[in-house]
């Protein structure tokens, strides 16, 4: 790998973030970004927001997901017992959570 290219990963792992034009420039040792440059740029800026947008989706998610399974009822407090009355007789069932 060449000079270059272990300095973008250095940037990036130090949490540098997506390098914007000129930043981007210094590395390849131009002096100005070209149409390329600045449609590179404004894909990562819209992955990168994409990728935030999927994370924080998923966090909520699997937080709704334990929720809904540490407070669901649990097997023991469903019970059935017989009902009777005058003239009637049935089932009951009663379940506590």
């Amino acid at each position: 790998m060449d000079d270059a290219g272990d300095g973008r990963l250095l940037l990036v792992a130090a949490g540098g973030g997506v390098p914007q034009c000129g930043q981007a420039a210094k590395f390849s040792g131009a002096k100005t970004c070209n149409a390329t440059g600045v449609a590179d740029v404004s894909s990562a800026h819209n992955q990168a927001a994409a990728s935030t947008v999927g994370f924080i989706a998923g966090a909520a998610l699997l937080g709704g997901g334990a929720y809904l399974y540490f407070m669901a009822p649990k097997a023991g407090n469903l019970t059935a017992g017989p009902t009777v009355g005058a003239g009637s007789a049935g089932l009951s069932l009663r379940g506590i959570w």
